[in-house]
């Protein structure tokens, strides 16, 4: 809808297949959460933009067409000539034992109000409710929110909301700008990352999608986009030479930042790597405890140390 490639035919059905294919996945997996936060932004824009998105609209619901034929054709069509058959996963209609992970989650972080037990502690610390005792667990509570709440305290979230208060009083001035009559191509661009990022936020209420490393690497361009769309214009004043540090100065202190920046980076690193050893240790224990192995869905297996390996695997 933007861009030089706008008229490209050939570009327009490129997208069309991978959208379709992206929709077919998603119809392929049952998510819940994906559909409602997907639900939500469209809605949501529809009612920030009105008619203004409604060719946006149009086109997302024409991509969600194209995902019910591919998955008709590959899931419905082309399995029914197979020995299996069709084989259609049903939707489910409860938390899928959510509630006792937000239960815990909340009883987490009042145990140090507000500063939360501490990171890692949602796969460490001892059980405080009894549901959740008595439940399967899993390597996060399926709540962004009450997982930060619950691991860095609801100083942090609270921290988090201003700078969402910032965004919201940046993109309703933007919102004004875009109505008001600017071109075609940025109600489309805002009207589009407005839904992605509003479906996100939406979601990370119900699963941990700011978890998961696809979405972060995808979140993050996301958000930075979004973020680039909403910022005022200001207009930088020009620098006066004379006021400019010198040459030497500026390489210090580049050098400096280079040190200061890498000497966190390996400490960082450092950690990283001990986090890595421990989640090789807890293969054993996915193989041969629990006996699902290492599924795909990284929620099934949260590769993360338990008490009886963070010593190291036995010999």
């Amino acid at each position: 809808m933007t861009g030089p490639l706008k008229t490209n035919r050939m570009w327009h059905a490129f997208v069309l297949v991978g959208a379709g294919l992206w929709w077919w996945i998603l119809l392929l997996t049952t998510g819940r959460g994906s559909a409602l936060g997907i639900a939500f932004g469209m809605i949501l824009t529809m009612l920030l933009f009105g008619r203004k998105a409604l060719p946006w609209l149009r086109l997302s619901l024409v991509y969600l067409f194209a995902g019910v034929i591919i998955w008709l054709l590959l899931s419905v069509i082309v399995p029914s000539f197979m020995a299996d058959g069709v084989q259609v996963r049903s939707i489910k209609a409860d938390s899928s034992g959510r509630m006792p992970l937000f239960i815990e989650a909340w009883a987490m972080s009042m145990q140090n109000f507000p500063f939360g037990m501490g990171p890692q502690s949602w796969l460490t610390h001892e059980t405080l409710t009894e549901n959740y005792a008595n439940s399967k667990k899993f390597g996060h509570p399926h709540n962004m929110y009450l997982m930060w709440a619950a691991e860095y305290g609801w100083i942090l979230l609270a921290a988090l909301g201003l700078v969402v208060v910032q965004a919201i009083s940046y993109f309703w001035a933007k919102r004004r700008q875009v109505l008001a009559g600017e071109s075609a191509d940025h109600v489309f661009l805002l009207a589009g990352f407005t839904a992605s990022v509003s479906a996100a936020m939406f979601h990370a209420g119900v699963s941990a999608v700011f978890m998961a490393p696809g979405s972060m690497l995808v979140g993050l361009f996301v958000l930075i986009a979004f973020w680039a769309l909403i910022v005022p214009n200001r207009c930088a004043p020009e620098a006066d030479n004379a006021t400019m540090p010198s040459l030497r100065n500026r390489t210090v202190a580049a050098i400096f930042a280079s040190v200061l920046v890498l000497g966190v980076w390996f400490a960082w690193m450092k950690e990283v790597v001990i986090y890595y050893q421990d989640m090789r240790h807890d293969e054993v224990n996915a193989y041969e405890s629990v006996g699902e192995g290492i599924l795909p869905r990284f929620w099934f297996h949260g590769n993360f140390p338990r008490r009886d390996t963070l010593s190291g695997p036995s010999e």
